[in-house]
């Protein structure tokens, strides 16, 4: 009887031993899943990490881009109002002396290009060393007054925001001898211009419009 019970004792003992055994490597294993998750979440917040400071250091980029592209712009403009500020100067002082208009005495010099939409197109003046036999002078057309130098330079350079001389006239003479003689040009020819300038400007309006709404409206979900 006494060497079953030390028996039944040692079955116990294993039992109980093996049990023990079993739940150490359930610690054991629930341990090293937790280690592994704690790793991976590691892994998954340094990623994220990174990637919001890559985001926040483009950004910045942007931002900084987008400063300086405005600072460029705003030289730009500048630039051009004190251009215009010196022309208007100058077109106050010539026309106080000389005059828009002038008698016709060369050929007529047609506006070229008044169908298209590109950029601002200048008048371009009869030259101004035609001799009395030169093609440009004689078979002068029936408009008794033509477009002055004068008013040739003033147009172009407003168009092109510094000065455009022509021929003769321009910002380093605006004497009435260099800007007074017929351009070539008639009222005609500058409506002509204008209207072409106008299309061109209008076309560009409407494309700077979509490229706004492009830029500014919200995306479709």
């Amino acid at each position: 009887m006494t060497g079953f019970k030390s028996y039944l004792w040692a079955v116990v003992a294993m039992l109980v031993f093996a049990a023990m055994l079993f739940g150490l490597g359930a610690l054991a294993y629930h341990a090293g899943d937790s280690a592994g998750q704690t790793r991976e979440r590691v892994v998954w917040v340094k990623k994220e990490r990174d990637q919001a400071q890559a985001f926040a250091k483009q950004l910045d980029a942007e931002v900084k881009r987008a400063q300086q592209a405005s600072a460029a712009l705003n030289r730009s403009l500048i630039a051009l109002n004190d251009s215009y500020a010196a022309l208007e100067g100058k077109y106050r002082d010539v026309l106080a002396r000389v005059p828009l208009l002038a008698p016709a005495v060369v050929r007529p010099v047609r506006v070229a290009g008044g169908a298209s939409s590109g950029p601002p197109t200048a008048a371009q003046p009869a030259s101004a060393d035609a001799g009395p036999d030169d093609p440009q002078r004689g078979g002068v057309d029936p408009d008794r007054f033509r477009l002055s130098l004068a008013a040739v330079w003033m147009w172009n350079s407003s168009l092109a925001g510094a000065d455009v001389p022509a021929h003769t006239c321009g910002s380093a003479d605006t004497s009435e001898q260099a800007c007074a003689a017929d351009s070539g040009l008639s009222l005609a020819d500058a409506w002509a211009n204008h209207h072409a300038n106008a299309k061109s400007c209008a076309t560009d309006r409407t494309r700077f419009r979509a490229l706004i709404e492009f830029l500014t409206e919200s995306p479709t979900q």
